[in-house]
């Protein structure tokens, strides 16, 4: 990569005159429906891609680029340099574009089109209302609210079709980040975090998690870290991993924002705030400090090794990083159209004594206006140099999320209208916190913080250390709303005697409460059940016949009498003679028909019953019956 950048610092400055309108279609950012922006922010017809630009011109809306065509963005051609604006595969009609390694367009019919190193621009999808376009592919947003992605691949792949990622609705916004990573704003204000794999491994079933945020109006991705920007102007970044969030923090801007920036494949955001004041966020791993870049600006678009702005009035800027010290031009735009053939004359900004520019294989250091060879059109470069002073500062108390690494001095460059000044400053690194709290609740209530809630939300509780770093805890409330279904009944059984139902046995009376549980640990089903006792009536039924037959059924086999609520009882069997044949005290057994090892005949039979009930009344049963053979 580092060789590409150094190749590329040769002819990245962008000889070109931009027009502009009444009428810009939105390019950082498309704004309208409550999305990409806020207050008064309302993008130029411009686009940042990882070496130089794109922008619309004209009626007929042809899409235009300029810079370092690294993967054959603008046209055919291993690393090929465009040094003036370049009608692009003669695209048309375009409405909105978005670049990184690949491009991805909108066409005015709301047609999609990707295109990248071995390939031309190719419709994939249709009815898009947002795109947004990296160093692995692009996504895509449906106007149905649906995301459509291509499979992450490297920049010498073909893209043939996007596949929607499921799990995900009502998208408003997408940026997509680095090796399959994508983050997906709602309508709602929330963004979810979709990990579908390095090389698309997950992309049937991708990783989806929702993150801490919420109001969430605008959200934009380098390789390395998201920000986003809520409606209140607060800007938040994080960093993200394989398959995590860490890192977030609250950008403290000096006023809100009204807009944010960033690109994939780079490393830092532009942020731009209500006042008109234009910040660089680098968003380093161990740094991460803001740099002012100007006043009065009212569009920003951050690319890999170089940044455009357009201030107030009309002048359209580049801060250009890396690697060589910045090279910083103007253009106006004071003519509404899209190229220029007259001269066109670029002022270094910034250069100070003792730094060089490498332009065009030539180095420059001293004042003057140099015309550059080996351009389309004359181009002259003016230098002004300035002084440099050093100073050096009380440390630098900086707060991070991981061990602190050793002490050490940095510089922090910045400059007056005639000077050049360099700070010296040696860094405190100090720890900041975080924590993440998940809660869970059936119906009830959760109280947390001394605060109710009824319902799911996530939030960010902000706390700082004692050394003023931030010390943040996550908070996840979820309740999993289950129905409860009551079953109420009442039995009724005799004393001291058992009591069943459905696998319940009951011996004492009372009221019992049985609950079914759900696999979320919720109450399902609560059973209530109210088991009374009674002194229950003494119920006698004597039969008067019965019908032994020791080869025949079983059933009918023996006299004996049904009695319920007993206490003891004696049973005497007479012959029609008088003579006792049988005698009993056990009131589960009864006269087989026998006497003395015999059967007796059929015939009629007399007996005598005393039952004592559980209320220990005595009552007398005699009558007759009939043995039948």
């Amino acid at each position: 990569m580092s060789n590409n950048k150094q190749s590329m610092t040769k002819y990245i400055i962008p000889y070109i005159l931009i027009f502009f309108t009444n009428v810009c279609w939105s390019q950082n950012s498309i704004v309208g429906d409550g999305f990409g922006g806020r207050l008064w922010y309302k993008p130029t017809n411009l686009s940042s891609y990882s070496y130089g630009g794109f922008m619309i011109c004209g009626t007929e809306r042809k899409l235009y680029g300029w810079g370092y065509s690294m993967t054959g963005l603008i046209k055919r051609g291993w690393r090929s340099v465009i040094t003036s604006p370049t009608w692009t595969y003669n695209l048309s009609e375009v409405k909105y574009h978005s670049g990184g390694y690949f491009m991805g367009i909108i066409k005015t019919n709301d047609s999609g089109y990707v295109w990248g190193e071995i390939q031309y621009p190719i419709g994939v999808i249709s009815n898009v209302s947002f795109c947004d376009a990296a160093i692995n592919g692009v996504a895509f947003v449906k106007k149905d609210g649906s995301l459509w992605v291509t499979s992450p691949t490297n920049s010498t792949s073909y893209i043939k079709e996007v596949v929607q990622i499921t799990g995900v609705n009502n998208v408003k916004r997408v940026a997509m980040g680095a090796g399959g990573k994508f983050f997906a704003l709602n309508s709602n204000g929330y963004i979810d975090f979709i990990n579908v794999g390095g090389w698309g491994e997950f992309i049937k079933n991708p990783k989806i998690s929702r993150l801490a945020l919420k109001s969430i109006v605008d959200i934009k991705a380098t390789t390395a870290f998201v920000s986003a920007l809520d409606k209140d102007g607060n800007v938040f970044t994080f960093n993200y991993s394989v398959d995590s969030i860490r890192v977030l923090r609250k950008i403290n801007l000096p006023f809100p924002a009204v807009a944010i920036s960033g690109q994939c494949d780079g490393q830092h955001f532009l942020y731009l705030c209500e006042n008109g004041y234009c910040y660089k966020d680098p968003n380093s791993w161990a740094v991460s400090y803001l740099t002012f870049i100007d006043s009065n600006v009212i569009d920003i678009m951050a690319g890999e090794v170089h940044d455009y702005y357009i201030t107030s009035d009309k002048k359209f800027q580049q801060k250009y990083f890396y690697p060589d010290p910045g090279i910083d031009f103007w253009v106006d735009l004071n003519n509404n159209t899209c190229i220029e053939t007259q001269d066109i004359s670029f002022k270094i900004r910034t250069l100070c004594k003792g730094d060089s520019i490498n332009v065009n294989e030539k180095y420059y250091s001293q004042d003057g206006t140099y015309k550059l060879d080996n351009t389309l059109n004359p181009l002259y470069l003016t230098i002004v140099t300035k002084d440099t002073v050093n100073y050096y500062l009380n440390p630098h108390v900086k707060c991070i999320s991981i061990e602190p690494p050793s002490k050490k001095s940095f510089v922090y460059k910045t400059e007056t209208e005639n000077l050049c000044v360099n700070y010296f400053i040696d860094t405190l690194y100090r720890l900041s916190y975080f924590d993440t709290v998940k809660l869970y609740s059936c119906n009830d209530p959760i109280i947390f913080d001394g605060q109710k809630y009824s319902n799911d939300t996530q939030f960010t509780k902000w706390n700082q250390t004692i050394s003023g770093c931030d010390s943040n805890t996550y908070v996840f409330i979820h309740f999993y709303k289950s129905t409860v279904q009551y079953i109420n009944k009442t039995f009724i059984k005799c004393d001291d005697e058992e009591f069943s139902y459905e696998n319940l046995t009951f011996k004492i009376s009372g009221v019992f409460k049985d609950t079914i549980r759900n696999i979320n640990g919720c109450d399902s089903v609560i059973r209530k059940f109210t088991v009374l006792d009674s002194l229950c009536d003494l119920r006698v039924y004597i039969p008067d016949v019965f019908t032994p037959n020791e080869e025949g059924p079983t059933i009918n086999n023996t006299f004996q009498p049904f009695i319920s609520n007993c206490h003891s009882f004696r049973m005497e069997i007479y012959n029609r003679w008088g003579e006792k044949l049988y005698e009993t005290v056990d009131i589960n057994t009864g006269w087989d028909g026998t006497y003395l090892g015999k059967m007796s005949p059929s015939s009629v039979y007399t007996y005598k019953i005393e039952i004592i009930s559980k209320e220990n009344k005595s009552t007398q049963y005699s009558g007759t019956f009939t043995l039948l053979r």
